[in-house]
């Protein structure tokens, strides 16, 4: 089946010099597909993460937080003044705060489901909407310390640059992977080229003494290989869109970004990329390889 796909696809151009089949034939047609599902992998991670680091900066930039500590007698009183005293500062949008269930909902990850929120200590809080950048949040803390006892705003400076830093991290180290994958494959596709072309130098031999020119050997010899490679990096990519649909969930980001699972038309394109950056590989080590052992030949 597969010599019939070849035959079909390079039109019987080249005289079969390479066979279809063949361990060594394989063994490029496997490395090329293992580096289509690792790349695919690993390309998804990447921009799963760049868009979990460019959703989390926007939203952070976006956002600060107010907080009245107790007494909770004085809570609600405290939180109108504070609100209203950053309605009127430039680079506030919005002072919303929060509901007595949505802050329940918060608290409930440590407190436990039904705690018994009336009876602790605990702050009230309002989510706070910014424009322009917001305002320097020293300053605001400075006004609200004069004004209003309790109060704290939190610009997320303290913990916004590490959650960047890691995302972006993490995006560095799948495009890295990708690269060294790309390397080990071609590598791999190298060697099996060389071992092919080695096990069939009689029929290189053979092919010169007809008066074959070392330029359409080799395209012979490439083509197989290079379009063998590219189609199991298709499949291998395919393989890996399957598997990253059995993740249970997406990175976690603000409106669902993060998320390691392409569209249909986006993971269609990310496999069409791979199998041509496979037949590209290929073809160049191929070649390489290629052109070296027939210069070696007599």
């Amino acid at each position: 089946m597969i010599r019939v796909w070849l035959d079909a696809a390079l039109g019987n151009r080249y005289p079969p010099a390479m066979p279809a089949t063949g361990w060594t034939v394989w063994l490029a047609a496997g490395a090329a597909a293992s580096m289509g599902f690792l790349a695919i992998l690993s390309v998804s991670v990447g921009l799963g993460a760049a868009a979990l680091s460019e959703s989390w900066r926007d939203d952070l930039a976006r956002r600060a937080t107010l907080w009245i500590a107790p007494p909770k007698a004085t809570q609600p009183e405290r939180m109108e003044a504070a609100a209203t005293l950053l309605r009127d500062m430039a680079g506030i949008a919005a002072v919303e705060p929060l509901s007595d269930d949505a802050q329940a909902e918060l608290l409930t990850p440590w407190l436990g489901e039904g705690a018994p929120l009336d009876a602790l200590p605990v702050p009230l809080v309002a989510d706070v909407l910014l424009h322009d950048g917001g305002p320097d949040p020293a300053q605001v803390q400075t006004r609200l310390a004069l004004a209003v006892p309790g109060a704290r705003y939190d610009g997320h400076g303290a913990w916004r640059a590490p959650a960047l830093a890691a995302a972006d991290g993490l995006g560095r180290l799948a495009w890295i992977a990708t690269a060294l994958i790309s390397i080990a494959a071609g590598a791999m596709i190298g060697l099996a080229a060389k071992a092919s072309l080695a096990s069939h130098a009689g029929t290189l031999k053979l092919l010169r003494l007809l008066g074959g020119e070392d330029r359409h050997i080799t395209g012979a010899l490439v083509g197989r290989l290079t379009l063998l490679a590219a189609i199991g990096a298709f499949l291998g990519a395919v393989l890996g869109l399957a598997a990253l649909r059995l993740l249970p969930t997406p990175l976690p980001g603000p409106d669902g970004a993060g998320s390691l699972q392409p569209s249909l038309a986006g993971g269609a394109m990310l496999a069409g990329a791979i199998a041509l950056a496979a037949g590209a590989v290929t073809w160049a080590t191929a070649r390489i390889a290629a052109s070296a052992m027939l210069r070696r030949l007599p």
